[in-house]
């Protein structure tokens, strides 16, 4: 199995992140801190995310999402 890089969470990262969560809040949504981390970190890389946890990471507004 290949390694996988371990992404830092940076500035622009954390900024992204407070920015969905505080637009989530505002519409009485919460999602866990990882998930907006995760999300964030995504958006700021031009990333898609894999997952089957479609419900969370479709409250991430932009983030392409391929589910399995």
């Amino acid at each position: 199995m290949a390694a996988v890089p371990v992404l830092p969470v940076t500035a622009s990262v954390a900024l992204k992140a407070g920015e969905i969560d505080g637009e989530n809040k505002s519409k009485d949504i919460h999602l866990a801190l990882s998930d907006l981390l995760i999300g964030a970190t995504a958006l700021d890389l031009g990333y898609r995310v894999a997952t089957a946890n479609l419900r969370h990471f479709r409250m991430v507004p932009g983030l392409e999402i391929v589910s399995f």
